[in-house]
C-alpha cells in the first residue's frame, strides 16, 4: 500500500523527488470531503491508501439541487457546510467555491493518469490514482498534438477529441489548459464553438 506521497528514486543517473500523488490534489479532495461532509449521517471521512491510488471518502451524497453529471464536471457546487468552507478559504486551504474539482483536475494533467469522482447512495469518493512516470511522456506529447492538429486550421472539441482518442472531459481539461497559458484560442459558442492557435503560436 502507498505509504508515502513523496519518494525518490534514480532516473539517468541522478536521484530526482516523484510524487505518487500530487500532494495539493490530495489536500484538495481533503479539504472537499470536509466541506462538503454529511454531518447527519454518524460516520467519519474514510482514507484509504492502495498500492495505485488513494480514496477519500466523505458521508452524505449529493445536496439536493445539483446533478451527478453537473457535480463531476465541477461547474457547480452547493455547500453543504458554509461556515467551514468560508474559515478554509480565508486560510487559503481552498482556492476558492465550485473550484476543487477542476483544480484537482488541473494538477493532473501533466500525468497520463486521471482522477475519479464518484457519487454513491449515501457517500461522495475521489480516487486519486498513483502516477506512473514512465507514462508520462506520452501525456507530453498531447498538447503538442493538439497544437499540431490546429496548425491546419481551426478545429472543433470533437474533432480535436477524436483524433487524440480520449474522452470528452479529458481533451476539455487539455483545452482550457493551453488557453489559460495564451497558446490557443477559442471562438463561438455551443456547437459552433472552435479552437485555433493563438496568434503568438502562428508561424506566417
Amino acid at each position: 500500500m502507498i505509504n508515502s506521497i513523496d519518494y525518490e528514486e534514480v532516473s539517468n543517473g541522478r536521484r530526482v523527488k516523484r510524487v505518487m500523488i500530487p500532494r495539493d490534489a490530495f489536500r484538495e479532495a481533503l479539504a472537499n470531503a470536509i466541506v462538503h461532509q454529511d454531518f447527519m449521517i454518524h460516520a467519519n471521512i474514510r482514507i484509504e491508501f492502495w498500492d495505485d491510488y488513494i480514496e477519500i471518502i466523505s458521508p452524505g451524497g449529493l445536496p439536493d439541487g445539483i446533478t451527478v453529471e453537473q457535480f463531476q464536471s465541477g461547474k457547480l457546487s452547493i455547500l453543504r457546510n458554509e461556515v467551514i468552507a468560508s474559515v478554509f478559504q480565508r486560510l487559503n486551504i481552498i482556492e476558492s467555491f465550485a473550484t476543487g474539482i477542476q483544480r484537482i483536475r488541473r494538477l493532473y494533467l501533466e500525468f497520463s493518469e486521471e482522477p475519479k469522482f464518484q457519487v454513491h447512495g449515501n457517500s461522495i469518493s475521489v480516487v486519486l490514482p498513483r502516477i506512473n512516470y514512465e507514462r508520462k511522456e506520452l501525456l507530453d506529447t498531447r498538447t503538442a498534438e493538439i497544437l499540431t492538429f490546429l496548425e491546419n486550421g481551426s478545429k472543433t472539441r470533437l474533432e480535436i477529441q477524436e483524433i487524440l482518442q480520449l474522452g470528452r472531459t479529458k481533451v476539455n481539461d487539455y483545452l482550457v489548459l493551453l488557453q489559460d497559458l495564451g497558446m490557443i484560442e477559442k471562438t463561438g459558442n455551443g456547437r459552433g464553438t472552435r479552437y485555433q492557435l493563438a496568434q503568438s503560436q502562428k508561424i506566417w
